[in-house]
C-alpha cells in the first residue's frame, strides 16, 4: 500500500513539473497568446461544452446538463456572466455599485497550479496567506472551486508551514459582571492546604458578596464536597439569605454532584471560572492573597495555630475601607 502511495505521489509531481515546463514554453513576451489559450479552453472537457453551448447562442436546459460535471453545472449557473470573447471564455466581474467591470479569464485545469505559483511563491507574491492569495488570483482568473484550491495549495505550501506560526482560535474576551443587589452573586474558594492545626483543620473556605464586599472565612479539616457544602449552609446561608448565584473554580468539590444539588435544592444558579484564569473570580484571590499575608504574620513560629486567628483578622479586614466602594463593609 505504501508503494502505491508512493507512486501515486511521484507520478503526480512529475505531471506538475512538465505542465510548469510546458506553460512556461508557451509564454510569449510574458503572456499566452490568444490561440494557444483557445486551444487549451478546447481542450479542458468542461470548457469545451461550455464554450459550444455558448457559440450556439441558447442556455441549455437542467434536463440536458443534470448527468455532466459539477464544474460544467457550476458554470451553467452563472451563464449570464460568462461570455465567450475572441473566442475564448471570460467572466465579467463587476463591482459591488457596478460603476466597473473587470474580464477574468476562465483558465484551464492545466494552468491553474501554475498561476497560483506566481502569485503565492515568487519573491513578487511573498508568500501570503489564503485570503491575500485567493485576492490576487480572483482579481484576473476564474475557475470552479478557486477558493478551495487556493486554499489546499496553501496548506501544502512548505515554506508557509515551516515560517508561518498556526494561527490563535480566536476567543470571546471576558466579561465584567455587574451586580446589583446583595446575595445577587457571592463567590466561594478553598485556601489550602495549610499546616494542620491542634483542632485538625488544614484549610479555609473563603466566601465573598459580590454587591456588599463582605467576606468572610471558615476553617475546615478537609475540602471534601459534603464539608464545604456543610459550612456554606451552616455559616453562611442560614445568617444571611440563600444567594441567587453561587460563583466559584472548577474544583472538584465545586462541580460535585453534592454541591449540584445543594444549589438545585436551594435554587442557587451555578457558575464558574474561566480556565486558566484567576482574574475570572478576582475578588476571593485577592482576599487569599491579603489572607496569606496576614495568617504569616500572626500565627505562631510552628504554624499550628493559625485557625485561631482567622475571626479576629477577618473582623480586621472587613472594617477597613474597601477600595472599589470606598465604604466599610
Amino acid at each position: 500500500m505504501e508503494s502505491e502511495g508512493s507512486d501515486e505521489s511521484l507520478t503526480h509531481n512529475v505531471e506538475v513539473r512538465d505542465d510548469h515546463q510546458y506553460i512556461l514554453s508557451l509564454l510569449h513576451n510574458g503572456s499566452i497568446p490568444l490561440d494557444t489559450l483557445r486551444k487549451e479552453q478546447h481542450e479542458d472537457p468542461d470548457l469545451e461544452r461550455l464554450i459550444q453551448f455558448k457559440e450556439a447562442g441558447n442556455k441549455p436546459m437542467w434536463s440536458t446538463i443534470s448527468s455532466l460535471s459539477s464544474d460544467f453545472k457550476y458554470y451553467w449557473g452563472r451563464w449570464e456572466v460568462v461570455h465567450l470573447r475572441s473566442g475564448v471564455l471570460y467572466r465579467k466581474w463587476e463591482s459591488s455599485d457596478g460603476g466597473s467591470f473587470e474580464w477574468q479569464l476562465v483558465l484551464p485545469k492545466r494552468f491553474r497550479r501554475f498561476v497560483f505559483e506566481q502569485l503565492h511563491e515568487t519573491p513578487t507574491s511573498g508568500h501570503l496567506g489564503v485570503s491575500k492569495t485567493f485576492s490576487k488570483i480572483r482579481s484576473r482568473y476564474f475557475w470552479y472551486a478557486m477558493h478551495q484550491d487556493v486554499q489546499h495549495w496553501c496548506q501544502l505550501c512548505d515554506k508557509c508551514a515551516s515560517k508561518k506560526r498556526t494561527p490563535r482560535k480566536a476567543r470571546a474576551p471576558l466579561q465584567t459582571y455587574v451586580v446589583g443587589a446583595p446575595l445577587e452573586r457571592i463567590a466561594v474558594d478553598v485556601l489550602g492546604p495549610l499546616p494542620t492545626t491542634q483542632s485538625g483543620n488544614k484549610y479555609l473556605l473563603v466566601i465573598g458578596d459580590y454587591f456588599t464586599k463582605w467576606m468572610d472565612a471558615f476553617p475546615i479539616n478537609n475540602q471534601e464536597a459534603i464539608s464545604v457544602a456543610d459550612v456554606l449552609v451552616k455559616n453562611f446561608v442560614v445568617l444571611f439569605g440563600v444567594p441567587r448565584m453561587i460563583h466559584s473554580d472548577q474544583g472538584t468539590n465545586f462541580e460535585s454532584q453534592v454541591f449540584r444539588e445543594m444549589c438545585c435544592i436551594l435554587g442557587i444558579d451555578k457558575t464558574r471560572t474561566t480556565p486558566l484564569h484567576p482574574e475570572s473570580d478576582g475578588m476571593v484571590e485577592r482576599l487569599i492573597q491579603t489572607l496569606e499575608t496576614m495568617l504569616a504574620l500572626f500565627c505562631c513560629e510552628n504554624q499550628w495555630d493559625w485557625d485561631e486567628h482567622v475571626h479576629l483578622l477577618m473582623m480586621a479586614y472587613r472594617s477597613s475601607v474597601q477600595q472599589k466602594c470606598r465604604l466599610v463593609e
